[in-house]
């Protein structure tokens, strides 16, 4: 049974209150939420469960499924329970989504899970908590067949033959596993596809249209993937009654696997994992934090950019190119180079320095003191700071060219932050347009073709850089390829551009998304070390970060700034 947004997958919608008996049992690591503690009032419907507590191949070993299936099923009535069962499993070959199967005589159900968590890359806490959502199957004491032939409720019930049984290619507790497993990954590999993605959507309370819908930001694929799978969300009186009954609106699928999630396994929205260390660079001002990261580049360095730290736009492009170069951005005030920086610079002893900006953001009275600290000091001016952002350009990378460039607005600093880190690992520079523009100027149309750009990436969505800007970069002649990466938030586009455009990596820098002057500092550091440099708010971090943090295996978590910056709550990882 198909419908379209292209063709998303209808299952039958379990709107009864299902799976109401919880045991407490607990193979994690972090103790359950015991059921008297927990409250609907804790449940998020745009974060349900993170992307790496549902998307880890490695949750659990085949023994502590086992064991964990053991204690739930209790005194079993028939070989259907879950952990005495044993199914013949056929092969499967490997597709996109699963890494295929080796099928077996008599495998037991918890080496089903494990295996099928290993290919398909879903956790099996999540195909646990889905089999007792669905069926109550991990702890039913006397299962049926029919029972077990939908366990996953995947494609059912669409058997042409037999009404109210699952469709024969489906059925059975192997096929139901995999293929609901698949279809999760089927969710996260094309997730255009489908009805429900991140970002703002309207959700239906009930099947019943006159019951209303809830505006829902889904902060990350996994939450997305579960309204795909069941296209409800719990009303208030379901989440009153959390372990009950609501009103004839009430819809419980949702509800349901947050609530057994976390009764079962604790939060699923806790994403920071143990023998993750973090650091801080502060200080009393932004000059002294500049100074402090500058300060972890060896001297005599190759070249030092210097930038107004009252304002942002000179500095976005020169970030990353300074990073590229293999030195440091240090900020200065317009007329006045800081105690904090006039050391640095004294340390650094720089062959170069880079001011970034006309006189009337680093004055002439700045440019003859830094001579003081270099043989080469040379100023990249313009009428404005689109020109400036060319000609930083130009200066770092016009002799090698840069086949992939990246493009932000300068009306706003966020989305070129953001950027700033990934460009310079590739070196590749920042350029700043005017995103409200209805088409790409000449200028930096020329200057691109002077780069012999072929790849274009642009930093946020069509109300920052505009979809006439995109179309006339896609026509510009050698450019084969234009990525966007966009979102609802500054923050959701920094945690996809730096999760797409940069690979695992030991360390992450964290730096505050609604002000500039910690994350340009940060910026270079973070391209000489391949880092991902994210910006979050101040005393709270997103979940598609929290998710990064374990999914690029990040052990080493760099804030960018004080505590006036980013609160002690950063540093426990207090989730937005």
């Amino acid at each position: 049974m198909i419908v379209n947004r292209v063709s998303a997958l209808v299952r039958s919608v379990a709107i009864g209150a299902a799976a109401l008996v919880l045991a407490t049992f607990v193979v994690a690591v972090q103790p359950p939420t015991s059921a008297s503690a927990l409250s609907g009032s804790e449940f998020d419907p745009g974060n349900i469960i993170s992307d790496y507590a549902f998307f880890h191949d490695s949750a659990m070993t085949e023994a502590e499924i086992q064991a964990f299936l053991a204690a739930q099923s209790g005194a079993c009535l028939n070989t259907n329970c879950l952990d005495i069962l044993k199914v013949t499993t056929p092969d499967r070959a490997a597709t996109t989504r699963c890494q295929g199967y080796e099928g077996a005589a008599n495998e037991p159900a918890s080496r089903v899970l494990f295996k099928i968590q290993r290919s398909c890359g879903v956790s099996a806490k999540a195909l646990l908590v889905t089999l007792q959502k669905e069926q109550s199957l991990v702890t039913a004491l006397r299962p049926s067949d029919y029972i077990l032939d939908r366990a996953m409720g995947y494609y059912c019930p669409d058997d042409p033959n037999r009404p109210g049984w699952c469709h024969p290619d489906y059925a059975g507790f192997f096929n139901q596993v995999y293929n609901a497993a698949g279809q999760f990954k089927r969710y996260a590999q094309n997730p255009q596809n489908y009805n429900f993605q991140v970002g703002v959507e309207n959700i239906q309370y009930h099947p019943t249209a006159s019951c209303g819908t809830k505006r829902v930001t889904i902060a990350n694929q996994a939450t997305a993937g579960l309204y795909n799978y069941t296209p409800y969300t719990p009303n208030a009186p379901a989440l009153n009654n959390l372990f009950g009954t609501g009103d004839a609106c009430s819809t419980y699928g949702n509800r349901n696997f947050w609530r057994i999630y976390s009764t079962w396994f604790g939060s699923p929205t806790t994403t920071v994992p143990s023998g993750v260390a973090t650091s801080r660079f502060e200080g009393s001002d932004r000059f002294v934090v500049s100074a402090g990261v500058a300060a972890q580049f060896t001297a005599p360095a190759p070249v030092v950019y210097i930038a107004n730290g009252m304002d942002f736009p000179d500095a976005l492009s020169a970030g990353p190119a300074a990073g590229s170069l293999g030195g440091p951005l240090l900020l200065v005030q317009p007329t006045v180079i800081p105690p904090s920086v006039a050391l640095e610079l004294a340390r650094l002893k720089p062959a170069r320095i880079v001011i970034a900006g006309g006189p009337s953001s680093v004055s002439e009275t700045v440019l003859t003191q830094l001579k003081a600290y270099s043989p080469t000091v040379t100023r990249i001016d313009g009428p404005n700071r689109y020109a400036v952002s060319r000609g930083l350009a130009l200066d770092a990378f016009g002799a090698a060219g840069a086949k992939r460039v990246y493009l932000a607005t300068g009306r706003t600093f966020p989305d070129a932050l953001s950027a700033g880190a990934a460009a310079g690992a590739k070196d590749a520079p920042v350029i700043l347009v005017d995103g409200k523009q209805p088409t790409l100027d000449a200028e930096t149309a020329q200057t691109l073709a002077s780069l012999k750009a072929t790849q274009i990436v642009i930093a946020g969505g069509e109300a920052s850089v505009s979809a006439g800007i995109q179309a006339a970069l896609s026509a510009l002649p050698g450019v084969t390829e234009v990525t966007r990466y966009g979102g609802e938030d500054r923050y959701i586009v920094s945690a996809a551009l730096n999760r797409a455009e940069l690979g695992p990596s030991a360390t992450m820098y964290l730096a505050l998304g609604s002000k500039f002057p910690d994350a340009l500092s940060g910026t270079p550091l973070a391209v000489v070390n391949g880092a991902p440099l994210y910006v979050t708010p101040g005393d709270c971090i997103p979940p598609s970060i929290l998710d990064d943090i374990r999914l690029k295996g990040v052990k080493n978590v760099v804030l960018v700034g004080g505590v006036g910056s980013l609160t002690a709550r950063i540093e426990e990882y207090a989730g937005c």
